[in-house]
């Protein structure tokens, strides 16, 4: 007869059965365990790749942006600024606008703009170069139709309503790209904000924000989108912001019916965003 296994066999077999189970199954929950690791990894590092391709595809760097100002926005805004100098010139004399002077500016300013590129991962800034000529060429054609209007008359004229729009779009999209190249990955603020929130923005989220609603406002003016923040901040840090609840939109509203708001107001309050991340352009840094 077999010999029968003793009290102590019997728990020596089932020690070594229970540790190769234990380790059988230790074996295979760290399998998982590396796997599920792994997959989290790769999930993360195709995420990060993502991105980089993102922002790849829409970087904006400083060159660029100087790039723009020199070759496009300034041309366009020295030409509009012409016609802003004939307008007023104009309601002084009480005289017809030199229209033939404005349209030669303006189509100086195509003809410098009109070949400017910049690369394809940097598309608000085609869309601004873009806008600018069509701008320009549209202001250009319906100036030919007005020759005696009184001039007063001539700043909001319904025929003059296309420029005014790509003009006021070049504008948004260009404080837009400087928006992205401060490093703002969100969307930037559309919709109508509170003094609450408007402190918390940066000047050029801010920007960004005021020259949005310009386009909204047709508020189409000689001078920079930056100019009408400064207005806002400094009417802000005095406390005396218009009525009894304001919104940033509606202190713009207020701002453009007073004609409130004057080229160089930034350079006036220019201490205020020492700290800001700016691009290095002349309306930035210079008188």
């Amino acid at each position: 007869m077999a010999k029968r296994l003793s009290s102590v066999d019997l728990l020596i077999v089932c020690g070594l059965l229970f540790t190769m189970a234990v380790g059988i199954g230790a074996f295979f929950f760290g399998m998982h365990v590396g796997r599920t690791q792994t997959e989290a990894r790769y999930r993360e590092l195709v995420l990060e790749l993502t991105e980089d391709k993102k922002t790849e595809k829409s970087a904006y760097h400083q060159q660029h942006i100087a790039s723009f100002y020199h070759t496009v926005w300034k041309p366009m805004h020295d030409a509009y600024g012409v016609w802003f100098d004939a307008l007023d010139a104009a309601v002084a004399k009480k005289s017809a606008v030199d229209t033939a002077r404005v349209r030669d500016a303006l189509r100086g300013a195509a003809a410098k703009i009109i070949n400017a590129s910049f690369p394809e991962n940097s598309p608000l800034l085609t869309e601004a170069k873009d806008d600018s000529v069509r701008s320009l060429e549209a202001f250009v054609l319906a100036l030919q139709s007005i020759n005696t209007e009184p001039a007063r008359q001539l700043r909001n004229d319904t025929r003059l309503v296309e420029a005014r729009t790509y003009a006021l779009r070049a504008q948004r999209a260009a404080y837009e790209a400087m928006r992205l190249w401060a490093g703002n990955k969100k969307n930037g603020e559309t919709k109508d904000v509170s003094f609450v929130r408007w402190r918390t923005m940066s000047f050029l989220s801010k920007s960004a924000f005021v020259a949005h609603h310009m386009v909204q406002l047709d508020w189409f003016a000689p001078f920079w989108a930056h100019d009408v923040v400064a207005r806002i901040d400094a009417l802000d840090q005095a406390g005396t912001l218009p009525g009894a609840q304001p919104t940033v939109v509606s202190t713009m509203r207020k701002l453009q019916e007073t004609d409130a708001v004057r080229n160089g107001d930034y350079a006036q309050q220019r201490a205020m965003y020492a700290a800001e991340t700016l691009p290095l352009l002349p309306i930035f840094f210079e008188p």
